[in-house]
């Protein structure tokens, strides 16, 4: 056996250590008393179990049912408690819903709500109508909500019967059912015990308006005496909180008799701007009537509130400005996007067309225009530095003399940045005042670029690399281009198989013997007085085919001709005297 530190035997090493049983069981000698014991602990723990869990909303817990007469308010209509709500909700019209609110029994009104079916879209709304229902009734009164918090952690299961309507779904039948009634009531408990309750039950049971852009600014001119005192401005949310708590109103008041959350100023969807008492002690007031707990009144311009017994007046006045510009601003966006969708009504539109009239071509270029010459790259990143990151600069200059054009394209990472290099335009640089655009999209300007040019990919113009190649390397290349001028311009054919040999062996020829031709050739020219037909740098006796002057600079298919009936004659001679 081994010991523990405190000198207790312990078992050997490799043998489970065995859990003794409760130490309180070792009095009993008895196994009759030892077995009773056991059974009352058994009955404790079960009854334990139970008291964690409320079954059935009847009794002391009667308040949690919808059928327990509380007030509860659904789009404008005060009714009895949650059942009549609840199916008046469901009812296919308004007629049918007074019907429901007015049945003096909950009977007659379980009897009508069965002679209506429900609507097509109710399987998908009857939960969120349900919450919000429930949310209201414990929303106006205090003893309630504080009835639901004393339950504690305590599971609240909704026990209905199989004969009732939907007990599946609300409830738990015979252990089974999804207890969405319970879940509901749970969820309002902890919102309680986390004191958001209150928030939960705005938003679920107004249209609150969350769009800042649709929301007023309302403000409140404080006067007492008929002197003004102070003005409140409540601007960018979609409720207001008035009361003595700092930490959660946003309007505080002093007064002894305000409560902590004493009234509610939110924006409605439809209604506009619309106040409640959240259930004062000492009330709220709007032009002299008392409001009730919990019930909506709109605000108009001009309107008068008195919150408790303080003296001090607040005229209500609601500015409505910025919501019609914000208005004024989708409608132009709402009719550019009419205009692109008349515009993509044409099958003949490309790729690109489409991109541009949807406005998917990024605008992230500015042209940059009056410029002075000496601006360098360098001098555009430093003073367009606070716009943004630039991503590249591009100063065009003149193919020809090299000289730039006082203009720049400059493309940053972002649109915004475009824009706002684009608010410089206007200002100084090197006592000149730039013009800053957006620039037209990147494929335009490049192709526009290239045909004003008319540059290569090296950026040299075409033509005069032609004519300073043809003046440094002279007549050799001018007639392997021509030669091939002359097939693209239906020229006479070669000849015979002996004029086709003369001319490779022109081309075969080294430059000192083509140099002697050249002078042959001048030399004839000027004794027979015909270099005014001739080209100054070909001979017929030379055997050259190409009548092209580089001084000319063009091509000359007569002399061509005549130069070719020259050589056939001579050719001919030579014939004639072999036979």
């Amino acid at each position: 056996m081994r010991e523990n530190v405190e000198g207790e035997m312990l078992p050997p090493r490799g043998l489970p250590q065995q859990r003794g049983r409760n130490n309180k069981y070792d009095k009993y000698g008895d196994q009759s008393e030892l077995e009773a014991e056991i059974e009352r602990d058994a009955k404790l723990l079960y009854q334990g179990k139970r008291l964690a869990k409320i079954e059935g909303f009847s009794g002391y817990f009667e308040f949690m049912s919808n059928d327990f007469p509380a007030e509860v308010f659904y789009q404008g209509h005060i009714y009895s408690n949650v059942s009549y709500a609840y199916h008046a909700a469901r009812a296919p019209n308004e007629k049918m819903r007074n019907i429901i609110q007015k049945s003096p029994t909950l009977n007659s009104m379980y009897d009508i709500a069965k002679t209506f079916d429900e609507p097509k879209d109710w399987a998908f709304r009857q939960l969120k109508v349900m919450e919000s229902l429930v949310r209201d009734k414990f929303r106006r009164s205090r003893e309630l909500r504080e009835k639901l918090q004393a339950t504690g952690e305590r599971e609240l299961v909704n026990v209905m019967t199989a004969d009732e309507d939907n007990a599946g779904f609300w409830g738990v039948v015979g252990n089974k059912g999804q207890n969405q009634l319970g879940r509901v009531l749970e969820q309002i408990r902890k919102d309680i015990v986390d004191d958001i309750e209150l928030e939960h039950w705005l938003f679920a049971t107004f249209p609150l308006q969350e769009d800042k852009r649709s929301l007023p600014s309302i403000k409140l001119e404080v006067s007492k005496d008929n002197k003004p005192i102070d003005d409140v401005l409540l601007d960018g949310k979609s409720y207001y909180l008035m009361g003595a708590l700092p930490k959660k109103c946003d309007y505080v008041m002093s007064h002894p008799s305000i409560s902590r959350l004493h009234a509610c100023i939110f924006n409605d969807q439809e209604a506009g701007a619309t106040l409640l008492d959240l259930g004062s002690k000492a009330g709220t007031w709007l032009n002299g009537e008392k409001l009730k707990v919990c019930f909506p009144y709109l605000l108009k311009p001009g309107g008068q509130i008195i919150f408790g017994q303080s003296t001090r007046k607040h005229v209500v006045s609601i500015d409505y400005s910025a919501v019609k510009s914000n208005f004024e601003q989708e409608e132009k966006q709402f009719e550019r996007e009419l205009r692109q969708l008349e515009k993509l009504q044409d099958p003949n539109l490309d790729k690109e067309s489409v991109k541009e009239i949807l406005g998917l071509v990024k605008q992230d270029t500015v042209y940059v225009g009056n410029l002075e010459y000496s601006v360098s790259e360098t001098d555009l990143r430093e003073f367009f530095k606070n716009c943004g990151k630039i991503i590249s600069i591009r100063i065009p200059d003149d193919y020809q003399t090299r000289r730039k054009k006082g203009y720049a394209f400059i493309t940053f990472d972002s649109e915004a940045a475009a824009k706002q290099a684009k608010r410089h335009s206007g200002m100084l640089l090197y006592n000149r005042k730039i013009k800053v655009s957006i620039a037209e999209k990147k494929p335009e300007i490049e192709s526009k670029v290239r045909k004003d040019a008319g540059k290569n990919e090296k950026g040299l113009d075409k033509e005069l690399v032609r004519k300073d190649f043809e003046s440094r390397h002279g007549h050799e290349h001018s007639h392997s281009r021509h030669s091939h001028q002359r097939k693209k311009h239906g020229s006479a054919s070669s000849g015979s198989e002996s004029e086709r040999s003369e001319h490779r062996r022109h081309h075969k020829g080294g430059r000192r013997e083509k140099s002697r031709e050249r002078s042959r050739s001048r030399s004839k020219d000027k004794s027979s007085g015909s270099s005014s037909s001739e080209s100054d740098d070909g001979s017929s006796d030379s055997g050259s085919s190409s009548s092209f002057s580089i001084d000319e600079g063009h091509y000359d298919a007569k002399a061509e001709e005549k130069q070719k009936g020259k050589k056939q004659e001579e050719k001919t001679e030579e014939k004639k005297k072999e036979l």
